[in-house]
């Protein structure tokens, strides 16, 4: 029996980004606990120049596909999976792209607990960059500000002249 193949970046060794090239790997076969996510869009983090540069923690190894976060759809699950094939979710951090393969690969394999469902109408582009983005300004406001109900927080932005 033959094995399907996705396209996928995978590290070898530390390189430059110009230097990252697709190449042709199995798609990750579902097992449990875990299922199987057609990635639309993801972001791209620090946390990934610094795995390419070879600066990682110990958790990280290669060969490995980055990308510690990811949009898509489920394209399989596992048995008694709490999602549909067909789903929209996001999906973000747990090992992803450092002691697991993460979603700069077609398809990418993730722990049901680090699955997240939603539902939008913005394109996959914008939903690809929210994950991890959200992710820290939570964690930012909740473990950092130690903000809690009814605390005041004042966000102040600032904007470049136009002209």
């Amino acid at each position: 029996m033959m094995t399907e193949k996705m396209k996928a970046i995978v590290l070898t060794k530390p390189c430059k980004a110009d230097e990252l090239t697709t190449t042709k790997v199995s798609i990750p076969k579902v097992k449990p606990g875990y299922d199987l996510i057609k990635i639309k869009a993801l972001g791209v983090n620090e946390s990934e120049v610094t795995s390419r540069k070879g600066e990682s923690d110990p958790d990280f190894q290669f060969p490995r596909i980055l990308e510690i976060e990811g949009a898509g759809v489920i394209a399989e699950t596992c048995k008694n999976s709490k999602f549909k094939v067909g789903q929209k979710v996001i999906t973000m951090m747990g090992g992803m792209g450092r002691s697991l393969d993460g979603s700069y690969a077609k398809y990418t394999l993730v722990k049901e607990e680090n699955i997240i469902p939603f539902e939008s109408d913005l394109d996959c582009s914008i939903i690809g960059a929210l994950p991890e983005m959200l992710q820290t300004a939570y964690g930012s406001l909740s473990q950092g500000l130690h903000i809690k109900k009814d605390d005041t927080l004042l966000v102040r932005g600032g904007s470049l002249p136009l002209f």
